[in-house]
């Protein structure tokens, strides 16, 4: 893994459309979690946020969390690091909180495992970089 570089992205987190899609994304998630697995319908002029309120495992709990992250300005952003989290990962996993990186580097120890982590990054984040 020596001479690779991961870009981490710093700056701004989200434009107020990015927020607005991911809102969308999120809300719509919430509202096909509660008609499947709760049987309420919740009409779209409705706020989710009270359905989700009394919600506190599973999926509607990391929907809601993500919600509350996406108010506080701190969505997209990974708990641990404060890096962007790479954008294609973010829409394949909106409710995650940590970047790849973070998620899955403290996993992997070895040589052979950080190549393989290295493949899964730049999977999401784009061409290898290094030598």
């Amino acid at each position: 893994m020596t001479g690779r570089t991961l870009f981490r992205f710093r700056g701004p987190m989200m434009t107020h459309k990015e927020t607005d899609e991911y809102r969308e994304i999120l809300e719509t998630e919430a509202r096909r979690v509660l008609a499947e697995e709760f049987h309420q319908h919740v009409p779209k002029e409705v706020p989710i946020h009270y359905f989700l309120s009394y919600k506190t495992e599973g999926r509607l709990a990391a929907l809601r969390d993500a919600l509350e992250r996406l108010e506080r300005g701190t969505f997209g952003s990974c708990t641990l690091c404060r890096c962007r989290i790479a954008e294609k990962f973010l829409r394949q996993n909106p409710t995650t909180r940590l970047c790849l990186y973070c998620a899955l580097g403290r996993e992997w120890g070895s040589e052979k495992d950080l190549d393989v982590l290295w493949k899964m990054i730049n999977s999401y984040t784009g061409p290898d970089t290094g030598s």
